[in-house]
């Protein structure tokens, strides 16, 4: 069976990283020699990393300038990736070879944008119209959808959903699914399945040397993201929220310093692509603001290089008692390694996916954060910890046996209806 797991975004962002891999694991396990390919926002980068898996990795068929950091890097080589004819003849070749497109797990169809769909969106659009004008059979893989700050993002994602190519729609949680509801109408090929990244498995290394924690207990690790609050509308309101999330964290990590004596480790799940989605610098800030508040010995953070195996994010993590996380993958790969998690959530993904796992009361809205909300979740979670560890452990182990269920039913009824209509078969 010959792959194309269209729109991943980048080895940069170790969430999106880790769907890829599980992803890739499981076609893997369930599939006897699957050929794979993808498409990648960064694909230099990415083909050095998935090459030893033997998986073969192209360049989208248009480009996003929010891949590059500087002005004129958006320009020159946004225009460079549109002339690259070559490229786009040979991933639409393999394409056409292709059994089956796989839609990637993850969270891309949405629009900030309050007039019309920006770069992005579209970039991952048409990759799945192709795939329809070409007749291929398209799974979505558990991904979430919207907002839309305009019509016309939910415009064409409607006409990509309702076409007859589309053989299931997985939506990772419930917002994304009762949205997708209102907007094609009770289609039956829609259903809720939970995020892919629960089931990456731990047992290959990482390669990266491991990585060991010498902190005073209980260690809290933190991840940030640099948001921008594209809800509201005034540019003042918006830097006052990035002040007001920042403050809620360095005092939070005040609390578990001076009330609990445990330590803080800051580290970046998402590195790039463009300065709007490195982590790092958001991450700098707050150690820099903990300068005069949190003694050296009690405070790390981790410099994470450009590449990094997504299992070395989870074997760092494994070793926290606590996860306060704004990425919610590090969320994910936290739980995977049965390490409590509070969530702070700038998308409705985040509050979608914690009810999934019956863990909603321990997510927060980026927009109210404040900063006894957190301290009274990590006393609640570090007062009854067995216990809410032994959920986790139940929870995630069940999860993980319903996303592969329903996936493998899902393509094992597309082969059975495939060979039926196949002569000769």
């Amino acid at each position: 069976m010959k792959i194309l797991i269209c729109n991943t975004h980048s080895i940069l962002n170790s969430g999106d990283a880790g769907i890829v891999l599980a992803q890739i694991q499981f076609f893997k396990k369930y599939f006897s020699n699957p050929e794979i390919i993808l498409t990648s926002r960064t694909p230099e980068l990415d083909r050095d990393f998935y090459q030893v898996l033997g998986i073969s990795t192209f360049p989208a068929i248009i480009p996003a300038p929010s891949v590059f950091s500087k002005k004129s890097q958006k320009i020159w080589g946004s225009l460079k990736g549109i002339v690259d004819f070559r490229k786009k003849f040979k991933l639409i070749k393999e394409m056409k070879n292709c059994d089956l497109v796989i839609s990637s797990g993850g969270g891309y169809f949405y629009s900030n944008r309050r007039i019309f769909p920006g770069p992005t969106f579209f970039q991952n659009y048409l990759h799945l119209k192709c795939a329809t004008l070409l007749k291929k059979p398209i799974i979505f893989f558990p991904q979430s959808f919207g907002p839309f700050y305009n019509p016309v993002a939910g415009y064409f994602l409607k006409k990509i959903l309702l076409h007859q190519e589309i053989i299931t729609i997985f939506a990772r949680e419930e917002i994304s699914f009762n949205l997708l509801k209102k907007l094609i109408k009770n289609d039956h090929k829609l259903e809720i399945c939970p995020d892919i990244a629960f089931c990456l498995s731990q047992e290959t290394h990482s390669k990266e040397t491991s990585y060991h924690l010498d902190l005073p207990r209980p260690i809290i690790a933190l991840t940030l993201r640099q948001w921008l609050f594209p809800d509201i509308t005034s540019k003042k309101e918006r830097i006052k929220k990035k002040e007001e999330y920042l403050i809620a964290l360095k005092e939070t990590c005040r609390y578990i310093v001076q009330s609990l004596g445990g330590s803080i480790l800051i580290l970046s799940q998402v590195r790039g692509p463009g300065c709007v989605e490195d982590d790092r610098i958001i991450s700098k800030q707050l150690f820099k603001d903990l300068e005069n508040v949190v003694p050296e010995s009690n405070k790390r953070l981790l410099n994470l290089p450009d590449t990094v195996d997504p299992l070395f994010i989870i074997q760092i993590l494994s070793q926290a008692d606590l996860v306060v996380a704004t990425r919610f993958h590090s969320a994910i790969f936290a739980l995977i390694a049965h390490i409590p998690v509070i969530s702070i959530s700038y998308q409705p993904k985040s509050k979608g996916i914690m009810k999934l796992l019956e863990l909603d009361k321990f997510c927060l809205d980026i927009s109210s954060l404040e900063t006894t909300g957190i301290t009274r979740l990590i006393d609640e979670i570090l007062d009854d910890y067995s216990a809410i560890q032994k959920k986790i452990i139940n929870k995630v182990a069940k999860i993980r046996k319903t996303i592969e269920i329903k996936l493998f039913t899902s393509i094992q009824s597309w082969v059975s209806k495939k060979n039926e209509n196949t002569p000769g078969q």
